[in-house]
């Protein structure tokens, strides 16, 4: 499972979203929320690095937007605004 989950948090990181719904079309939710050793999940990456397509595909999929990092911050505020309201408001 980290294997994959490191490799879809890598896609949601640069943006790759195709390669993050091949993933996430084949993976379980502990994938979908796999936590690296900072707390980041794949949707905090993809918030943090402004990449909304990617957002939305690992919400669409079940990403749990309330998952804190090891800092206390869930995925919409590590984001931009725009980009944190958009995931906090996010209806599937």
């Amino acid at each position: 499972m980290a294997d994959l989950g490191i490799k879809l948090r890598d896609a949601a990181k640069s943006g790759d979203a195709e390669t993050v719904k091949k993933i996430v079309s084949e993976c379980s939710a502990d994938v979908i929320n796999f936590k690296d050793r900072s707390g980041f999940t794949p949707l905090h990456m993809a918030s943090m690095f402004d990449h909304k397509e990617c957002c939305t595909i690992l919400l669409e999929a079940g990403a749990d937007n309330t998952i804190q990092s090891a800092d206390g911050e869930t995925a919409a505020e590590v984001g931009k605004v725009t980009l944190g309201n958009y995931i906090n408001n996010f209806k599937k």
